[in-house]
């Protein structure tokens, strides 16, 4: 921040430095949340929700690690309830920052495959992102109420949830 305010950016050995600078900064920054959720997981552990919640990540979790947001998808209502569960009341993830879409067939209704996953999920109808619409590959055999996918976009979060995959792996085969 100082390098930027005080020289122009125009030079690229300045600019080198800032970006080193950012780098150095947010390697930091996600180094401390790895370490809080390392702490954290000590003190969920025996928390069936959390561990739940843990396990539904493992399976049908996105893992990437160039992704800064944490995301399950899939067709089981009851499953992203308990991922919904697991986000809001045990990492404690302020409702309105947990979202949804669904990923629909043409014929699908868009504003009743909403209400059928919000009333299924617990999750409010104002959560809900713009569907996407896609073409399936087989013409008969098809997902009557879509895939859902629920998500929180936060570095933080997915930090420590690589965390807590690597420590509960740990944990069972020790």
């Amino acid at each position: 921040d100082r390098l930027g305010k005080e020289q122009s950016l125009s030079f690229p050995a300045k600019l080198q430095a800032i970006i080193k600078a950012n780098k150095k900064r947010w390697a930091k920054t996600h180094q401390e949340y790895r370490d809080a959720g390392e702490q954290e997981f000590y003190k969920l552990k025996d928390n069936p929700i959390f561990l739940a919640g843990v396990m539904l990540y493992w399976g049908e979790g996105e893992k990437s690690p160039k992704m800064s947001r944490l995301k399950l998808a899939n067709t089981d209502p009851m499953m992203i309830r308990i991922f919904y569960l697991f986000l809001k009341d045990i990492i404690k993830i302020p409702k309105d920052k947990i979202c949804i879409w669904l990923l629909l067939y043409p014929d699908l209704v868009d504003d009743m495959q909403k209400k059928f996953w919000s009333r299924a999920t617990g999750v409010p109808l104002s959560q809900f992102k713009s569907s996407i619409y896609i073409k399936g590959r087989h013409p008969t055999k098809r997902l009557s109420y879509g895939v859902c996918n629920i998500y929180v976009s936060s570095r933080k979060f997915k930090e420590k949830m690589m965390v807590w995959l690597d420590l509960y792996q740990k944990m069972l085969i020790s």
